[in-house]
């Protein structure tokens, strides 16, 4: 890691570190010791797979979060805007994917369209949805907290590892309302997470917002040369319609110039935003030959989150989110 990544010039760890050590540590006990059976014993012959990494990845995520507000890293509004972001990465998704399915998929090197890594912002969301469901069904006498204790009692320290079913029992065990229609519809399904209605009854206020963002559909890196080569083309975008193809060197996109060291592709947004249907011309280098490709400006929806908490919660609500941020069950 550079240095930079770890701390700034006082010494402070910043956006970067916080967060990931505060994941790896609780892979002391969610991976380390809490593990899915397929993971029991470790085989480091062959791949691993099991649809449990949303578990073992994202909840884990989701405990790096509640540590770090937990131990006053964190601040609320840093906790809920760290959720905020998880929600756009996962619903900016090209389209509905399976976090079972992402679990499976990311020892096969599935990493176009429904990127496998998703599961960890995704699994990290719905342990947050599983943890407020619990609280409020049980009036916060329970919680995920208990779910994870009894996984370390009932299955490491008994030198095993558990499965769907098992994880589901406890859930129930635990007051999970339905929780085998919640694990079909948003963990083995594709239905979108219910944020709007499960957040609101830990007093977290939920605002959506999507609009349409002008869309390329390019991936280019810069060679060693400095120059910003195309290494793939989104099936559909407006760069295939232009027909720019993999080796290109891009120049510019309408009156942008595509600089490696200038961020492009934003100053493209920006430029060509409310401009859907409008001509587009893209300027590149091809076989030492300049190429000027003509194609329309294309639009994606992006939906962007902002939580905030409650106002005017219940006492109910309040406790619900007392207990969340501090680790606490009962009144």
């Amino acid at each position: 890691m550079p240095q930079n990544a770890f701390a700034d010039a006082a010494g402070s760890f910043g956006d970067f570190m916080v967060p990931l050590m505060s994941h790896e540590y609780f892979h002391l006990w969610n991976v380390k010791r809490i593990r899915p059976a397929e993971m029991w014993p470790y085989d480091y012959h062959g791949e691993q797979y099991t649809p449990l990494l949303w578990w073992s990845e994202g909840v884990t995520d989701y405990y790096a979060d509640l540590t770090n507000v937990r131990s006053g890293l964190w601040t609320s509004a840093q906790f809920l805007g760290n959720a905020a972001s998880d929600m756009q990465q996962v619903e900016s998704a090209a389209e509905p994917w399976s976090e079972e399915d992402g679990s499976v998929a990311t020892w096969i090197n599935e990493v176009f369209v429904n990127s496998s890594k998703l599961y960890y912002p995704k699994g990290s969301l719905t342990g947050m949805l599983l943890d407020v469901s619990i609280r409020d069904a049980t009036d916060n006498k329970n919680s995920l907290d208990d779910v994870m204790r009894a996984l370390y009692s009932r299955f490491y320290q008994k030198h095993k590892g558990f499965g769907t079913a098992d994880l589901l029992g406890l859930l129930r065990e635990f007051g999970m309302p339905d929780a085998d229609g919640f694990y079909q519809r948003y963990i083995n399904g594709r239905e979108p997470l219910p944020y709007e209605s499960v957040l609101p009854k830990a007093a977290i206020a939920v605002v959506r917002k999507t609009t349409a963002v002008p869309f390329l559909g390019v991936n280019a890196q810069p060679n060693e040369h400095g120059k910003l080569v195309v290494r793939d083309i989104v099936p559909g975008s407006a760069a295939e319609a232009a027909g720019l193809a993999a080796g290109d060197e891009l120049v510019r996109v309408g009156e942008v110039e595509t600089r490696p060291d200038s961020d492009w592709a934003s100053k493209f947004r920006q430029q060509y935003r409310g401009q859907g249907g409008a001509p587009l011309t893209i300027t590149a280098q091809r076989g030492g030959q300049t190429v000027t490709l003509t194609t329309q400006v294309r639009e994606r929806s992006s939906t962007a989150f902002t939580l905030t908490p409650a106002a005017a919660a219940t006492p109910k609500q309040t406790k619900l989110w007392r207990g969340i941020t501090t680790g606490s069950t009962g009144g």
